[in-house]
């Protein structure tokens, strides 16, 4: 995985999109044209994703980065991290990539039907 720079970031942010890729107005292509510490992880088969493809996309990836990861996925590309995360191996195991945290960040939808601001909605 090229950098940009002469040694690799801190931090390396790898971008899983979806399903269909991420467009150039997706969050995800925002990111990685505005940040030098982002690369998005070439999953193929964009429009007819096989999993234990993407999966072994996301380990070559995360195993060839310079730098403790991030990742930032969105839509099918959280189902695969999840499932790369069921078929890695454990905490303390040696083959396991030297600076990688798991952790787990979601982003409400803006429509919730029990939200205040929709119109007749119900207390949850």
């Amino acid at each position: 995985m090229p950098y940009p720079f002469e040694t690799p970031p801190a931090t390396l942010v790898l971008t899983i999109p979806g399903l269909g890729n991420s467009g150039p107005d997706h969050w995800q292509t925002r990111w990685e044209a505005q940040r030098p510490d982002c690369r998005r992880v070439e999953l193929g088969m964009w429009d007819a994703p096989y999993r234990n493809t993407w999966v072994n996309q996301l380990n070559l990836a995360i195993h060839c980065a310079r730098a403790p990861v991030v990742l930032a996925a969105h839509s099918l590309g959280c189902l695969t991290v999840a499932w790369w995360a069921n078929y890695e191996p454990p905490p303390g195991d040696r083959a396991k990539p030297a600076g990688l945290r798991m952790g787990l960040r979601l982003r409400p939808s803006p429509f919730r039907p029990s939200h205040p601001r929709n119109p007749g909605s119900q207390p949850a």
